[in-house]
């Protein structure tokens, strides 16, 4: 009997390990999925193939300037090595701006590191190591260094620089560098203070020289921090041109997308294949124009970001997955607020506005497993309209927007001293925002299609004028606690049809 017992125990307890392990191996496989959809998105498994524009340009006729502005050191190549190839080929003037030497990847930085050093030289030698990779990128391409620019700011802090550290005054430190200025003898600006005015100088000073027709420059629903603030940085040089006067009339804008969830797919190197844009944005109107890539420029291209030694340490496939059969670029929105006329004043006849509107800004949707459980963190659209002096805008989420979100409203003008209004709505039926923007006459209501908030545009008025601007750049934000679940694009909305769009 106890040998019988002892049998029964021993299989029994072997099931339950069998069960256990079962159990546990279905956990694994069904977390992987899972963490990857709440970090990156639903996996692309039905590509998005919108209609193919030709490009617009003319790079055989050797006649255009191309100017593209990276984020990063590798990043122009991941989005422009193609086109950087042909247009040296054909003899255009090319120049190659880096805003950042790409000294914030702790990973790379200990992989790239000779011997025992401290954290912050480890970053340092990163940054300089990067540069040289990306000389040698670019010689692949045919850039030569003479027409390349490194600004030197901070990797990881750009939209630091943007939103909290403008002024020359108000520096940020680098949490990897430690250092509040460039501490690169190659910076554009040497010692360069890490705030926002700064970058824009460096950009206006560069784009004013080189006086470009085609500028390049990240996407703003790149999910990268760094890369939307690269947009926003040259989204106000290019604006601060317009109003000096200074900015080329025949000039075109394009963007590119290097981050956006689990894109491009398959994360492998694929050059027989196409590049196509995120799914999720497939429900944003953005035009997108294919630049065909022939095996010579591909192989340039494969051969260029080989050169990125640091980099194909940590993320080879990822790399080699923009080697494809062409490269993809998208058309920036500039829209236009429209007037309501004295009737703007009446809730009723606004609310009847905001049914039919056309969204100034669409947002993608479902996108994320955060979204998609909670749907009124998923920023659906934003809608504007304009009554005298105030600027009203109509804030929708997938399902309707909830007292327990936080959504916050980021908004500048383009003026000389920049005027950013910072505000959010929630908890609750709270609202925060700046006592100055409160007195000029704030207002913010619940409906139920949104939030909407009234902007006074007399805070953007100074010394004594009340005269309004021609166009501001926005951004709404969600987020429950500090944690940000959602923001859309950076947005120039232009109060006026007359306003010049900087992007075409």
């Amino acid at each position: 009997m106890t040998i019988i017992s002892r049998t029964r125990n021993i299989g029994t307890t072997s099931a339950l390990r069998t069960v256990k392990l079962l159990f546990f191996s279905l956990f694994l496989i069904a977390a992987v999925p899972l963490t990857t959809y709440q970090f990156t998105g639903y996996p692309n498994i039905h590509p998005y193939r919108p209609e193919r524009l030709v490009p617009p340009w003319d790079i055989a006729s050797g006649e255009e300037s191309v100017l593209v502005i990276a984020p990063h050191c590798d990043d122009e190549t991941l989005g422009c090595g193609g086109l950087l190839w042909y247009a040296t080929q054909y003899g255009n003037r090319v120049r190659v701006v880096v805003l950042t030497n790409g000294d914030g990847y702790p990973a790379a930085a200990t992989l790239n590191s000779e011997g025992e050093r401290p954290f912050y030289e480890r970053h340092l030698q990163l940054g300089q190591t990067r540069q040289q990779e990306t000389l040698a990128a670019l010689r692949v391409l045919g850039v030569e260094a003479e027409n390349v620019s490194f600004l030197g700011y901070p990797d990881g802090g750009l939209s630091h620089l943007w939103l909290n550290h403008w002024e020359y005054d108000n520096p940020y430190t680098s949490p990897y560098t430690m250092v509040n200025r460039s501490p690169y003898s190659s910076s554009f600006t040497p010692n360069a203070p890490y705030c926002g005015r700064a970058v824009v100088d460096d950009l206006c000073a560069i784009i004013r020289e080189f006086r470009p027709s085609l500028v390049f420059v990240p996407h703003p629903n790149d999910t990268h921090a760094d890369h939307w603030a690269t947009f926003a940085f040259t989204t106000a040089a290019l604006q601060t041109l317009v109003r000096q006067e200074q900015l080329e009339t025949d000039m075109r804008v394009l963007t590119y997308i290097v981050h956006r969830g689990n894109w491009p797919i398959p994360r492998a190197y694929a050059p027989s294949w196409s590049l196509d844009p995120p799914k999720t944005l497939q429900r944003v109107p953005y035009e997108w124009i294919y630049q065909p890539l022939f095996d010579d420029a591909v192989t340039a291209k494969r051969r260029a970001l080989a050169e990125y030694r640091s980099q194909m340490q940590v993320m080879r496939l990822y790399l080699l997955s923009f080697v494809r059969q062409n490269e993809l670029f998208a058309v920036p929105h500039s829209p236009v607020a429209e007037a309501l006329g004295h009737a703007g004043s009446s809730e009723s006849i606004r609310d009847a506005f905001w049914e039919e509107a056309e969204p100034v800004v669409f947002d993608p949707l479902d996108d994320t497993l955060v979204r998609r459980i909670r749907g009124a963190a998923d920023l659906s659209s934003v809608s504007a309209a304009l009554n005298g002096d105030t600027l009203y805008l109509m804030i929708r989420s997938r399902t309707r927007t909830s007292t327990n979100m936080r959504y916050t409203l980021h908004l500048c003008d383009f003026s000389d001293k920049r005027t950013m209004i910072t505000l959010s709505v929630g908890p609750g039926y709270a609202v925060n925002a700046d006592s100055s923007l409160t007195k000029a006459g704030l207002r913010v209501r619940r409906t139920v299609g949104g939030i909407e908030i009234g902007i006074p545009l007399r805070v953007f008025a100074r010394s004594g004028t009340q005269q309004r601007p021609d166009a501001v750049f926005f951004m709404i934000q969600s987020s429950i606690a500090r944690t940000s679940l959602d923001r859309t694009a950076w947005t120039v909305l232009r109060l006026s049809p007359d306003a010049p769009n900087v992007f075409r």
